[in-house]
């Protein structure tokens, strides 16, 4: 199982998030928020469109793997 605070180190990176229904996503780690703030799980958020002011939910139980992206 990925646990997403294994990954604060590459915040503000660009990543690749591969997902269990077989897709992926890449964008940048804006932050990682925790299931104390969302009421749903701990969870990367990824810019959304290249914009870092708005940001995006992934789910740890919805994540296969992480890599950095290029």
């Amino acid at each position: 199982m990925v646990r997403v605070f294994d990954y604060e180190k590459w915040q503000f990176k660009k990543i690749r998030v591969f997902l269990n229904d077989g897709t992926s996503t890449v964008g940048e780690l804006l932050s990682i928020d925790d299931i104390a703030d969302n009421d749903v799980d701990d969870a990367l958020v990824l810019d959304v469109d290249g914009n870092p002011n708005i940001g995006c939910p992934i789910y740890q139980k919805d994540i296969k793997s992480i890599e950095l992206a290029d």
